[in-house]
């Protein structure tokens, strides 16, 4: 059994903006298992994006939230070397090169994350088909440094 079964079984469900256990997004779901897993209570950045669908997003916007969000990150999160991530530690994704997509590790190359298109959490790997174009980087809370 893994720390992150209980976010997978039964899955939470995608809800944009969604902070807990009756559905999150993508960010919602690394906050709820910082602070139910960890102990850690980051900075919440759901004001700095649109949930909406990217494509509609405006270049101003899209400004705009990549500025907000690296801020936010630059003030709780430090990059980590691929050769020393561990559980907890967040994955970054840019699909189409909008920083718009996060996930948690739970072991080498594995991620808990919320799937949009499926609508739910899971388990995914962080570097196969689906995520690995569009990997940027990892980062750790500085509170687990």
């Amino acid at each position: 059994m893994s720390w992150s079964d209980k976010y997978v079984s039964p899955p939470i469900p995608f809800k944009p903006r969604g902070r807990d256990f009756s559905g999150c997004d993508c960010c919602g779901l690394v906050l709820l298992a910082l602070k139910d897993h960890f102990g850690i209570e980051a900075r919440d950045v759901e004001r700095e994006y649109d949930a909406g669908i990217f494509s509609r997003i405006t270049r101003e916007k899209l400004a705009l939230m990549a500025d907000s969000i690296e801020d936010a990150m630059g003030r709780e999160w430090i990059p980590v070397a691929r050769e020393v991530v561990r559980p907890g530690d967040m994955a970054t994704f840019a699909p189409r090169g909008i920083p718009c997509h996060v996930g948690m590790v739970v072991s080498p190359g594995k991620m808990l994350h919320i799937d949009q298109d499926e609508g739910q959490s899971c388990i995914a790997d962080i570097h196969g088909f689906k995520w690995g174009c569009a990997f940027q980087g990892y980062v750790r809370h500085a509170k687990m440094v």
